[in-house]
């Protein structure tokens, strides 16, 4: 319907043709991290702030000649699979109203922020592999989910520590250096490639830089409570477009206590890996993960409502396997399994 009755017209969201712009720029030997002059109106000229795989997901419908928006049906294709696959054997109209609802994220439809679709279908499939015990793959997707989106990394470290409890630190380590390979093997180039251009693309917008040469001195928790207090001020906050920490909402933001605001939700996320370490099994290991999650929206999120989208997606594998694991556990199918285990 968007594709249909909405152009994708660079003044209502530059997302997308930006992302557009890097994948075609990379299909063609150029460097995908430049200024791009997206005709909005306004002299508007922005860079790529994405990290590779949000755009190289991309590249298909730039070499089919498409509009990018059809990229987002096999995206919502995949984690509708995905939760069905899940609870298929026993899905009553309530919760595969709920799952449905989750899966399709109608609040990103409805708004402009389709490109996130394929990156949630990328991280649906490492927690569908995480929730199923499917170890190097997992590890593998979680890599390729840190390299399209920093907002990723929170929930890193509670994959590692149940794969250390339910498979040993050898494996671990074997995992998280399987983890280190692909994901440098994706980012070191582009490093290598355009340097401070890259890294200014990805962290400049936030931290306030106005040259690419800026460096990460004392000044960055200045600049990014200076971002967030500026956000608060924005008219289209409480529509929805943008959203700076919770807790701000509460405790107007100064510079000072961003920084207090960092070590609160620091000492928090102890709390939360040091639960972690207590568990064994990915279902409750994804509950903390959306704890950690939380934590980071309330304490530490930009000032776009985006960061939350990782929110939705662990909340849709997090209730599947809940809903599965409650399915398991049934009167009628211990009843059944202890049929099963009787001597005819």
């Amino acid at each position: 319907m968007q594709i249909i009755f909405y152009p994708l017209l660079p003044g209502r969201a530059d997302m997308l043709p930006l992302v557009q712009n890097a994948a075609d720029s990379f299909i063609k030997g150029l460097p995908p991290y430049q200024m791009y002059r997206l005709p909005t109106g306004v002299d508007h000229v922005s860079p790529v702030g994405y990290l590779p795989v949000t755009w190289l997901l991309y590249v298909p419908s730039v070499l089919l000649q498409i509009d990018p928006r059809w990229m987002q049906l096999p995206a919502a294709l995949a984690l509708s699979t995905l939760t069905y696959e899940l609870v298929k054997r026993k899905l009553n109209i309530w919760w595969g109203l709920i799952l449905l609802a989750l899966t399709l994220n109608l609040y990103n439809i409805w708004r402009h922020d389709l490109y996130l679709l394929p990156y949630t279908a990328l991280l649906g499939s490492a927690l569908f592999c995480f929730g199923n015990k499917h170890w190097i793959v997992a590890t593998i997707l979680f890599a390729l989910c840190t390299c399209a989106r920093q907002t990723c990394l929170p929930i890193i470290p509670f994959y590692f520590l149940i794969l250390w409890r339910e498979k040993g630190l050898k494996q671990a380590l074997l995992n998280f250096l399987i983890f280190g390979v692909v994901g440098a093997g994706i980012i070191v180039p582009f490093l290598l490639w355009q340097g401070e251009t890259f890294v200014y693309s990805i962290v400049g917008g936030t931290l306030r830089w106005d040259t690419v040469d800026a460096k990460l001195d004392s000044s960055v928790f200045s600049a990014a409570s200076q971002r967030a207090a500026e956000g608060l001020e924005m008219p289209g906050r409480f529509g929805g477009f943008s959203l700076v920490p919770v807790i701000s909402l509460i405790i107007p933001m100064q510079s000072k206590a961003y920084f207090l605001w960092l070590i609160a939700w620091f000492i928090l996320s102890l709390v939360a890996l040091l639960a972690g370490l207590l568990e064994q099994k990915p279902v409750k290991a994804m509950g903390l993960m959306l704890l950690q999650m939380m934590l980071f929206v309330i304490f530490l999120a930009g000032d776009e409502v985006h960061y939350a989208s990782e929110i939705g997606i662990i909340s849709l594998f997090y209730v599947a396997y809940t809903y599965k694991q409650s399915l398991e556990i049934s009167p009628e199918n211990l009843s059944s399994r202890a049929l099963d285990k009787d001597p005819p």
